[in-house]
């Protein structure tokens, strides 16, 4: 998100917080302005102002100005005229951006189960799913009973994820009575 996204939003919040003040900036009084600051005094410090554009501060931030600290507005200001001047405001680093991308499904895979009357159901399943949500899969395709399946020679448990027990895309478990 940008960060004079955040500043609007900030402001428009700290504005709505106060249902006294005027949508009208130019009728504010320096009491007005003093009870937005005191309202935002938690938000303001965690605004990266050195990350908005000149355009952005002059449109947004400067119309507020009186709300900031006044040695923050004037290392603003510095900062835009001269990169190179030193400030003594705390710059906070660019925020995070994290990818909204979703990461890719994991793709099913072909397991084989051998029954208790010695069928071999061919299965697809998720690494993801349970020894449970397998049993379901088995009873759905086979009316027979059975009391728990292994692998390797293992019980396996019902919570169990088929990837955490090794089961692999080709593998055959097996039912038993």
């Amino acid at each position: 998100m940008d960060e004079i996204k955040i500043w609007n939003y900030i402001i428009k919040w700290g504005i709505a917080k106060n249902p006294g003040l005027s949508s009208n900036l130019k009728e504010w009084s320096p009491e007005n302005f003093m009870t937005l600051k005191i309202t935002l005094q938690n938000c303001l410090p965690h605004i990266r102002y050195f990350q908005i554009s000149a355009d952005d501060i002059i449109n947004n931030v400067k119309p507020y100005k009186q709300i900031l600290e006044k040695n923050l507005w004037t290392d603003i200001k510095t900062r835009f005229i001269s990169q190179n001047q030193p400030i003594s405001s705390l710059i906070l680093p660019p925020r995070t951006i994290l990818t909204q991308t979703l990461p890719p499904r994991t793709k099913s895979m072909q397991i084989f189960v051998k029954t208790p009357t010695d069928q071999t159901l061919e299965l697809d399943v998720l690494p993801s799913d349970t020894v449970k949500e397998l049993k379901q899969k088995i009873q759905d395709r086979d009316e027979s009973s059975f009391y728990g399946t292994h692998f390797k020679g293992n019980k396996l448990d019902d919570s169990s994820r088929l990837s955490d027990l090794g089961i692999e895309n080709g593998s055959t478990c097996y039912c038993y009575i």
